[in-house]
């Protein structure tokens, strides 16, 4: 009984990263008006300290979970 439950303790511990399922998330970020993109936009995992900033073109890479919410702030904008 005890050897099953440690066998099946070891099986669930193992599966557990491919049910997190992380993957990245890419993108550039530009003003409507425009289209000009913005570097520094700070954006953030909602809930997290995990997050990154845009580049001098507005793109960005971020890895994710299934169902993470991202926060895009910047300066004079209103975050989204």
């Amino acid at each position: 009984m005890k050897k099953s439950l440690l066998l099946f303790l070891l099986i669930l511990i193992c599966l557990l990263p491919a049910i997190a399922q992380d993957r990245t998330v890419s993108g550039t970020v530009t003003t409507r008006e425009d289209g000009s993109p913005l570097p520094g936009v700070n954006i953030i995992l909602k809930g997290t300290g995990t997050g990154t900033v845009t580049d001098i073109e507005g793109n960005y890479n971020l890895s994710v979970t299934n169902n993470a919410v991202l926060v895009f702030s910047f300066i004079g904008y209103q975050s989204q």
